[in-house]
């Protein structure tokens, strides 16, 4: 290498270190308390094998132009079906761009898959603004829970028959005691 590529070499090499600062400049973040998400369901409660829509709302109430996320689930009470998002097996990552909206809404669709409880999370949650400056907001948590289809209340014996034999009395829906 001979002295002037050596030379530019070297400066190049420095000329990097402030891009590179100002680079990182460029994705600041900054907490936002009054910023953060809130998770709703279609339905508080399901059964096996029932569709339930979670909808996660992020509204900072200024304009956003990048959102990102994490939602936690329990995978082996809900399964992901569908929403806009990459991952799955518990985890969904969440990157969108809205444009300049101030409340941002994403819903995800899962399948009930045996009783329990799942607990719903979104966390590591930023916005940002026209500037690309990120905004830290904070994240939400809710539970979901997944029981049996619902039994009746009428736990009563409408109807008996015996083979071979004679009921006595009749049958009666209110009587608790018969011979045969």
């Amino acid at each position: 290498m001979d002295t002037h590529q050596a030379g530019w070499h070297r400066r190049s090499r420095y000329a990097l270190v402030p891009a590179m600062i100002a680079g990182i400049g460029a994705f600041s973040f900054s907490a936002n308390a009054a910023s953060s998400a809130t998770i709703s369901f279609s339905k508080n409660t399901v059964s096996v094998g029932d569709s339930v829509t979670v909808t996660v709302t992020v509204n900072p109430a200024k304009k956003m132009y990048g959102v990102s996320f994490v939602l936690n689930y329990n995978e082996e009470i809900l399964k992901f079906k569908s929403g806009s998002a990459s991952g799955g097996a518990g985890t969904l990552t969440v990157v969108e761009s809205p444009s300049g909206e101030t409340k941002f809404s994403t819903s995800f669709t899962f399948t009930a898959l045996k009783t329990g409880t799942s607990n719903i999370t979104v966390d590591d949650c930023f916005w940002a603004d026209s500037n690309a400056d990120e905004k830290k907001f904070g994240g939400a948590s809710a539970n979901l829970t997944d029981k049996d289809k619902a039994l009746s209340a009428d736990a009563r014996l409408k109807s008996f028959s015996l083979s071979n034999a004679k009921l006595s009395p009749a049958f009666s829906m209110g009587r608790t005691s018969y011979t045969s």
